[in-house]
Order: C-alpha cells, then sequence, then structure tokens
C-alpha cells in the first residue's frame, strides 16, 4: 500500500494542541478543503490548502465546539460541516471560512456529509454519541441554509459511517448494526429515495465486529466499501481492512483483505482512479486521525 513516488507536497497546519484533520476534499475552486479538531478537540477547525502545499486560509470554532467530522462543497463554492458532540451539528460557511447558517438542534454523532443534486445537503451518523450499544442509526437531510428537512431512523442500525449520492438522487448510507444474534456488528447497506423511501436494506457479515466504514461508487455503478474490523477486545488485537466489490446490482465481485503484523490499520477514504481504488487511512491509531500515513 505505501508509495514509493515522491510527495507533492507535506503540509502541517493548526495550533500544535491536539489538532487533526478527520476530513479532506479537492475544492472546486482549486487545492484541498480540511476539517477536523484542534486544542484538545474543544473546537472545529477548517483549511482551505492550495495545490502547493500553501495554507490560504484557516479558521477555528471554539464558541461552536465539537469535532468537524465531515465536510462538503456546494455548487457555488460554500462550505459545508457536521459535527460530533455539538450543539450546531450542521454548519454552512461560505468559501472563506464564515459560519452563515447553523443547524441548532441535538443530533448526537453526525459523520457523514453530502452535497445532494439540488444543492440540500445529507447527513449520516447516529443519535448518540454514547457508546455504540445504546446509539441509533441516523439518516437525513437539510436545505442549503442547514433547516431540517426529512430524518429517518431506520430499525437495526446502530451507526451510519459512510455515504453516497447516487447519479439518481438516491442515497447509498453503509451503517453498522447487529446480525442475526443481536451481538456482533455487521455491515449494512442503506438506499433511500429522494421521496424518502427506504428501497433497499442488505446485511453483510463479516469475521468480526466493524468499528469502521468508508465507500465510494464508479462511474459504472460499482460500490468499493472498506470495512476497519477488530479481531477482539484484547488490548493487544490490531485493526485490519477488509476491501470489498459490489457490482451496481448489489452483488459481491471480489473481497480483499489489507494488514500488517505490527500495526493496526483504519480506512478513511476511498478514491476511485483509471487504474481502481485507493485505499487511504493510517496506521497504529484504533480513532481517526491525521490522513498522513497510508496510501
Amino acid at each position: 500500500m505505501a508509495s514509493k513516488k515522491p510527495r507533492l507536497f507535506d503540509v502541517a497546519h493548526g495550533t500544535g494542541h491536539g489538532d487533526y484533520d478527520m476530513a479532506v476534499i479537492p475544492s472546486r475552486l482549486g487545492g484541498f478543503l480540511a476539517a477536523g479538531t484542534g486544542l484538545q478537540q474543544d473546537y472545529g477547525s477548517l483549511a482551505r490548502v492550495a495545490l502547493t502545499g500553501e495554507v490560504v486560509w484557516a479558521v477555528n470554532a471554539p464558541n461552536y465546539g465539537g469535532r468537524w467530522t465531515g465536510i462538503a462543497e456546494l455548487s457555488d463554492g460554500r462550505i459545508a460541516v457536521c459535527a460530533d458532540y455539538s450543539t450546531y451539528p450542521v454548519r454552512v460557511l461560505d468559501s472563506q471560512g464564515k459560519v452563515l447558517f447553523t443547524l441548532n438542534a441535538g443530533w448526537g454523532d453526525p459523520h457523514a456529509i453530502k452535497v445532494m443534486p439540488n444543492d440540500g445537503l445529507a447527513v449520516v451518523g447516529s443519535n448518540s454519541p454514547e457508546i455504540i450499544n445504546a446509539n441509533i442509526g441516523r439518516i437525513a437531510t437539510y436545505t442549503d441554509q442547514a433547516q431540517p428537512v426529512w430524518d429517518l431512523k431506520p430499525s437495526g442500525l446502530k451507526t451510519c459511517q459512510a455515504l453516497t449520492v447516487r447519479a439518481n438522487a438516491d442515497l447509498e448510507v453503509w451503517c453498522i448494526g447487529a446480525n442475526s444474534s443481536g451481538k456482533d456488528y455487521d455491515m449494512i447497506r442503506v438506499v433511500v429515495s429522494p421521496a424518502v423511501q427506504v428501497l433497499a436494506s442488505d446485511h453483510f457479515a463479516t469475521p468480526t465486529d466493524v468499528i469502521n466504514l468508508s465507500h465510494n461508487i464508479d462511474a459504472d455503478g460499482n460500490t468499493y466499501i472498506a470495512a476497519t474490523l477488530l479481531p477482539s477486545l484484547s488490548s493487544s488485537a490490531k485493526s485490519l481492512v477488509h476491501l470489498y466489490k459490489f457490482d451496481a446490482k448489489g452483488s459481491l465481485v471480489w473481497q480483499r483483505i489489507v494488514t500488517n503484523n505490527n500495526k493496526s490499520l483504519v480506512a478513511l477514504s476511498i478514491a476511485i482512479t483509471s487504474s481502481g481504488p485507493v485505499l487511504v487511512g493510517n496506521a497504529d491509531r484504533l480513532r481517526n486521525s491525521d490522513l498522513s500515513s497510508t496510501a
């Protein structure tokens, strides 16, 4: 997985007090947008980084609290973020990082945010930021001014972690939920139509508990899903990544296992290239941290 090609740039930003990025996306205005947390996770952070590696601007939000866990960019360059452990779980900012609109409502732990074809916002996560046994998976949409449109909590979901807006505007959401025994956590794919109908809810068994999911869809409708698995609750257990490919009809095409005998691996995102999927993540951390270590 490690590339021997030279890095284009290596940039650091933030206060130096436990800051890290939790989501990075390319920007339609050029460069990248990076969202995360800073100052011992007391506030959200957002930065625009040029393709040269220069930090164009960076802002912090100490008055709002929470980690900025997801980021999306609207068609006019405005920026939407979601944040966990926060009074304001969804925010819309201008292209320079100034907050324009906020959702003032309890959410729990929003994990990902995407822009829909009408510039609406889709957010997935869980209804409770507490231990996973108390969580209820949640899928919700909002206007481009962070006003609620609809909110779903399908049964059997513990937390929803990965989201893609399909070409026909359906939402494909990947969640973690209990299997038939009610004890372990399997992958569950939920498809929701623009008319707020649950079109599919498919379970996929995994050999061990799933602790993190990320996914992407290619131009042919194939889905790539990366599941970070924890073999046991032992303090010495090391997480590994299972990468799956499903065709447009939902049938499994292939499965790959990514592991390292000396390090725990966590998959954070999947990029689709002409040569196939590229898995991005980190090592030695069981929680999302920086995006610098594995590709």
